[in-house]
């Protein structure tokens, strides 16, 4: 008869948990001396990446991708307009309706965004770059793009008016005012 394997006892993880943070300390109480040469060798390549490309071209690139993001959002945008009419026109009598409205808002804007990102960072992803090129600027079109999600979201919930909203606080899911919901925004 094959013996059952017996469950460690809770104070026999703990310890070999324990166990498994010491090394991972030691390992890296061992590695900081190499810290300042690492950090030097990443410092020299990120320069040359820099010099060879030039900061200007690298900043192009950079705004380039980020209007075909754009580009790419307003054409959604335009396309949506029959859409956009009808999720403004949705009644909101009930709790549900709200919560309907602000859902299929929630629902356009994230596909907006989405668009936005596909449009930058796809077509950035298209082509073949410089490792270290392609993280910079993957870097500067994600921190862009979570630029946009977060402006998107404090629309949402906030909703400071304009965008041809007639009356802002109809969808405003923070009671406050428009005053306050710009100064938020």
């Amino acid at each position: 008869v094959p013996a059952t394997p017996i469950a460690p006892v809770p104070s026999e993880r703990m310890s070999s948990r324990l166990d498994k943070v010491r090394d991972h300390l030691r390992a890296i109480v061992t590695a900081l001396p190499r810290l300042p040469g690492e950090a030097r060798k990443s410092s020299e390549l990120l320069m040359r990446e820099v010099s060879e490309r030039g900061t200007f071209e690298i900043l192009l690139l950079i705004a380039a991708f980020a209007a075909l993001g754009y580009g790419s959002e307003r054409l959604f945008w335009r396309a949506t307009a029959r859409t956009r009419a009808w999720i403004g026109t949705h009644p909101m009598g009930t709790v549900v309706d709200r919560l309907r409205m602000i859902g299929m808002r929630l629902g356009f804007g994230l596909a907006t965004v989405a668009i936005f990102g596909l449009g930058s960072i796809g077509a950035f992803l298209i082509f073949t770059w410089p490792p270290l090129l392609r993280e910079i600027v993957f870097a500067y079109l994600l921190a862009v793009l979570v630029t946009r999600l977060a402006l998107f979201l404090g629309r949402v919930v906030l909703v400071p008016g304009g965008r041809g909203l007639d009356d802002p606080e109809r969808y405003r899911i923070v009671p406050i005012s428009t005053e306050r919901a710009r100064f938020w925004q």
